[in-house]
């Protein structure tokens, strides 16, 4: 047969406060002395599994309310208290003000516009409203100008003495070919 204590229930922070009570009684017998000789050391471990079995045995009750939330009913015609969490929510930010207007006077704003869609075609190359534009690509991995040490007397880092060009110009290679011959041959 349960007690009335174990059918009650206990809260969550009741069973916080006995665990901390056990634990106390357990740090009490870690620093207890004897101050006649021949005294018996009481059992603070038995007396910790007391406090943290009466803990456990007990249920634990949350303490929440039965909400009665009317659906379709504005804030006045809520109860009080269902009005208040509502309205907290409401003013959360998590939804648009304009339905913690509607939930207090009733008022709906008119239906937002529906803003035209995009029309794309499939492929970019034959849309007629796409400008032509030349495509120009950059390869930055080679142009990070790093600093390689700290120049102590002018106080600023100096950048590394190896430079690599900006852009290198892509140029078929039998053209390349003759273009270091020239350069190679002066005539």
């Amino acid at each position: 047969m349960q007690t009335r204590e174990q059918i009650r229930g206990q809260s969550r922070a009741e069973k916080v406060a006995a665990y901390n009570e056990a634990q106390r009684i357990l740090q009490l017998g870690k620093k207890w002395q004897r101050l006649v000789p021949g005294e018996k050391r009481p059992d603070f471990e038995r007396a910790a599994r007391a406090v943290l079995q009466a803990a456990l045995k007990r249920p634990l009750v949350q303490k929440h309310a039965h909400l009665d939330i009317r659906t379709n009913a504005i804030m006045h015609e809520q109860p009080k208290h269902e009005a208040r969490l509502i309205d907290r929510y409401l003013r959360s930010g998590t939804v648009h003000p304009d339905v913690r207007h509607s939930f207090e006077s009733g008022r709906t704003t008119r239906a937002p516009r529906r803003r035209p869609r995009f029309t794309t075609s499939r492929n970019p190359r034959t849309d007629p409203d796409m400008p032509d534009v030349e495509l120009y690509i950059q390869d930055l991995t080679e142009d990070l100008h790093m600093p390689a040490h700290l120049d102590v007397r002018r106080n600023e880092f100096a950048e590394r003495v190896h430079t690599v060009p900006f852009a290198m110009p892509l140029v078929p290679k039998n053209q390349q070919t003759v273009q270091s011959r020239q350069e190679v041959e002066p005539e």
